[in-house]
């Protein structure tokens, strides 16, 4: 059985000389390592990073919010 897909993302990155790639596809991949002030830069980035995810999760389809968020 072979699987075909409508866009290469692999390919894609390969033009753009990207050569290696992260992907975290849980968010159980995340660790706490040091608490910060609920004030702090760092949480401040962070609520910002979840609300942009999730703004563009609800209106794009999964392949485009993928390739938008990498």
């Amino acid at each position: 059985m072979s699987l075909t897909r409508d866009f290469d993302e692999e390919g894609y990155w390969a033009t753009r000389g990207v050569f290696s790639m992260l992907k975290v596809w849980s968010p159980d991949g995340l660790a706490v390592l040091k608490r910060s002030s609920p004030w702090s830069l760092e949480r401040s980035a962070w609520a910002f990073h979840q609300r942009y995810r999730l703004f563009w999760e609800r209106r794009l389809p999964p392949d485009e919010t993928g390739l938008l968020l990498a």
